[in-house]
């Protein structure tokens, strides 16, 4: 997918700063010890219309945004052998002086797998909501003060005008001859306190870039009410955005919802759950994910190994302790995407055998380019795995959501393990007719 062609003029970076934003630490290299180097690429030098009257009606009224762009997801791609999946979002963001924000936000997987959430907060505390209660179910996400106010601070750095309204001890950065009466650098703290800084174009003064930790941001200005940004972190492209700005009432919101949503239920400590003889399930994991092991006579094989390596060293010093110390010969990855695998590294060491679909050996090779002493066997169609007395299925599917796409299915429990190849939610109605769930 390419960037929506809506644009009224088109992103673009302005080489020259972008060249100084590279060799800044040679010319200001006290800024790496204020974290501040490289914070100052510009994108556009031209003069454009300014918009700080809205920064001027931010004390009155709140601000509206209608957002369309894409965000670039790493290791997300329908096909293994692509490092980065662009996805296709919409948002609606409403922000105010008071520090209230409400977004509604809609993204679009493979498998047309749709994600639909609406977060509201203010000062106190925020809630989201899945909207289509396949991911969330029903439940409420909440989350205290200090986290509202650090995901307003977020959004704020989306409109330029407003970052400015925000930014306090607003200083100087000694400015590059060859940058002086074109920009202006500047170091500040945002609403939530943490350092920054912007390039402020001369002429228009007007913030061109912002950064904040290693996250860029760039704008470029067609009217007072429509600009386009570009984010990026650590040098890579994280999204694009067009943007659309209304000014509007400010409106009293509620952190409260109807029903059928309810508060979210305790998961519980970390734990394995017997959800058949010799068949456990990883529950309560901080991810919120899921990955089970089945255990033979001889071995033990895993299915799934997310988010990271944390939790996964986390549920095999539980399945040691209180279920087998028998070996994990075996780990089936349903698909390479990385919040199924991070935890990987815990259980790939020598001696055992990972099993992917077709291609995902490039995934792991690029994931993981060092830190796996297993072996590593595509399945392409189907393959066997004996436990002792115990036989593991492997399946390989089609699936529009990931193209090296494996299920297990154990002979025993007559349990089929997926991930991704269908979508339920764990409390709430069944999920949405996504594509993937009629293949």
């Amino acid at each position: 997918m390419t960037f929506p062609q809506t644009h009224s003029r088109p992103i673009h970076r302005n080489s020259e700063l972008g060249d100084w934003c590279r060799t800044s630490a040679v010319f200001l290299p006290f800024l790496a010890s204020l974290s501040l180097a490289s914070s100052t690429c510009a994108q556009s030098s031209s003069p454009v219309p300014s918009s700080l009257v809205q920064a001027e009606h931010m004390q009155r009224h709140g601000l509206k945004l209608k957002m369309n762009g894409v965000r670039y997801a790493a290791n997300q791609a329908q096909r293994p052998e692509f490092a980065q999946l662009e996805v296709p979002i919409t948002q609606t963001l409403y922000l105010d002086d008071l520090g209230q924000f409400e977004m509604h936000s809609h993204s679009l997987y493979p498998g047309n797998i749709r994600f639909h959430f609406e977060i509201k907060g203010n000062q106190t505390g925020m809630a989201t909501i899945d909207t289509l209660f396949w991911r969330n179910g029903i439940e409420i996400e909440r989350a205290d003060g200090a986290v509202a106010k650090q995901f307003y601070a977020d959004q704020t750095f989306l409109v330029p005008s407003l970052l400015r309204e925000k930014a306090q001890h607003f200083r100087d950065l000694n400015t590059p001859l060859e940058f002086h009466g074109k920009y202006e650098f500047k170091a500040f703290e945002d609403s939530f306190g943490r350092p920054a800084s912007a390039t402020i174009d001369s002429m228009s003064k007007r913030i061109v870039a912002a950064r904040s930790g290693t996250t860029l941001y760039q704008y470029t200005q067609s009217s007072p009410t429509h600009w386009n940004v570009v984010v990026s972190n650590s040098g890579g492209t994280t999204a694009l955005w067009e943007i659309e700005s209304e000014v509007i009432g400010t409106q009293e919101l509620s952190l409260t919802f109807d029903s059928p949503y309810q508060e979210k239920t305790p998961r519980g400590a970390p734990r394995l759950d017997q959800i058949a003889p010799g068949v456990l399930r990883l529950n309560g994991a901080a991810s919120n994910y899921h990955s089970h092991f089945v255990i033979g006579d001889q071995a033990i094989v895993v299915f799934d190994t997310p988010v990271s390596s944390s939790e996964t060293a986390q549920a095999k010093a539980l399945l040691e302790k209180n279920f087998s110390t028998k070996p994990i010969t075996h780990i089936v990855l349903s698909h390479t995407h990385r919040d199924h695998i991070g935890g990987l590294p815990s259980y790939a060491i020598h001696g055992t055998t990972v099993y992917v679909g077709a291609g995902g050996s490039t995934a792991l090779a690029r994931q993981f380019p060092s830190q796996l002493q297993a072996q590593i066997k595509e399945t392409h169609h189907h393959e066997v795995i004996d436990l002792g007395q115990r036989r593991i299925h492997l399946y390989s599917v089609l699936s529009s959501h990931a193209t090296d796409m494996l299920v297990a299915y154990d002979e025993v429990s007559g349990i089929l393990f997926q991930g991704d190849f269908f979508t339920l939610s764990e409390r709430g109605p069944v999920a949405v007719a996504f594509d993937v769930n009629q293949e």
